[in-house]
């Protein structure tokens, strides 16, 4: 199953975290940003995520 997952700069750290975890239990994850901890627009990747989740229905996403 592959998951996309999504975060504003104050998520950033723990993503990381996050995707080491779910690879480590076999899951093909897609990082949509942020890719950093600078102030970033949350909504944008939100929209990202939730975009491509309800258009493929074998996507999985978490937002952070």
């Amino acid at each position: 199953m592959k998951i996309l997952i999504g975060n504003d700069h104050g998520g950033y750290k723990l993503k990381k975290i996050l995707i080491d975890y779910l690879k480590e239990k076999g899951f093909e994850v897609e990082d949509v940003g942020s890719h950093s901890t600078e102030i970033v627009r949350y909504p944008y990747y939100a929209a990202k995520v939730a975009n491509a989740v309800s258009d493929n229905q074998s996507l999985r996403g978490i937002l952070q």
